[in-house]
């Protein structure tokens, strides 16, 4: 697989890591077990052993359970977004070695924080008041996105450098703004 191909492959699935942990590396521990077109680096192909997949199947399906860690505490929520970024660092890192291990490790879990974080923002968006309360219409949300993504990812890599691209748009234009809110002026004007 060409660098760039191989470099947008690792950055989709890291992406993915930051929404759903573990999809992603079921995803390509199950084709490195199973076909000849994609495959971990060497140093990584434990990572497609079988009670690795077990494991992970296990742990993926606790996620799905669970649910969105929006309602829970801090405590949670932290330990989520450590999971995601070790679960991003792990799948980036494990299919494009350019940077080397450590570089390919922090490049992952940088990019799988970025899409946490976004999808953090998204909720807000989307969140529970938008549907009336209904914590399962959000998380069927997100995991229609992780699912999406994972596919695209593996299918066409390139087309994380587009949904990348979104993202980074959002942050700079977050950076640009600062954390100003949307507050509609009022027309009424106030007597004096």
């Amino acid at each position: 697989m060409p660098t760039v191909m191989q470099f947008g492959l690792g950055l989709g699935l890291a992406g993915v890591a930051g929404v759903r942990t573990y999809l992603p590396l079921i995803m390509i521990g199950l084709l490195t077990r199973f076909s000849d077109t994609l495959s971990y680096r060497p140093s990584f192909k434990i990572l497609a052993s079988v009670p690795v997949l077990l494991l992970l199947t296990g742990l993926a399906g606790f996620e799905l359970i669970a649910g969105p860690a929006s309602d829970l505490s801090n405590n949670r929520l932290m330990i989520t977004l450590g999971l995601r970024a070790l679960g991003g660092a792990i799948v980036f890192a494990g299919i494009f070695g350019w940077f080397g291990t450590f570089g390919g490790l922090l490049f992952g879990a940088v990019a799988a924080v970025l899409s946490h974080l976004t999808m953090v923002k998204l909720r807000l968006f989307y969140g529970q008041d938008n549907f009336g309360g209904r914590a399962g219409l959000a998380a069927g949300i997100e995991e229609t996105a992780a699912v999406t993504g994972t596919v695209l990812a593996v299918l066409l890599p390139w087309s994380s450098y587009f949904i990348w691209g979104g993202i980074l748009f959002v942050f700079l234009k977050k950076l640009k703004h600062g954390s100003r809110r949307y507050r509609p002026e009022s027309k009424a004007r106030p007597w004096r």
